[in-house]
């Protein structure tokens, strides 16, 4: 048994929201716009994630820098004071606080690579959002255009 009921219920279903969509267009259309709505909301939740993130990576980034200044003299006063192995420790320490920092960096960099790509997509977004729009305007026109020369016909065949 390759199909479980539930799949073969899932299938059933999409098989019958399909049929009911092509058989009502308008309730397509608004499906349509809400996916796009909510597309556009999820996109910019990202973009509200990824400023957030990208702000404590700063935050992380400066107080790094600070532990760095902290550091730094203190190695050299102890390599001055004759403490090689408490120079090394220092050292070293500076180097993690640098290998950490240089991390933060490039994850702040792929924060701005994934923020002009949401950034591109919420701007194709409304680009297809405002299309819609006059796209529904332009079918409402018609509509009415429509309903309007069927009144003229009736009229018209009333009084012949």
């Amino acid at each position: 048994m390759r199909n479980t009921w539930l799949e073969r219920l899932e299938e059933n279903l999409d098989e019958k929201l399909s049929e009911f969509l092509q058989a009502n267009k308008y309730q397509k259309t608004l499906l349509t716009k809400q996916n796009q709505k909510d597309q556009f909301q999820d996109l910019c939740l990202k973009q509200e994630k990824l400023k957030e993130d990208a702000q404590n990576h700063r935050k992380e980034l400066l107080a790094l820098a600070e532990k760095i200044k902290e550091w730094t003299p203190r190695a050299a006063r102890a390599r001055q004071a004759g403490a090689p192995e408490l120079a090394e420790k220092a050292s070293a320490h500076i180097k993690e606080l640098m290998k950490d920092g240089r991390r933060l960096w490039e994850e702040l960099d792929q924060f701005g690579i994934q923020f002009k790509e949401i950034h591109t997509k919420i701007l194709a977004q409304s680009e297809k959002t405002k299309k819609g729009r006059d796209s529904l305007s332009e079918d409402w026109e018609e509509f009415e255009t429509k309903e309007e020369l069927e009144l003229l016909k009736r009229k018209n065949s009333l009084n012949h």
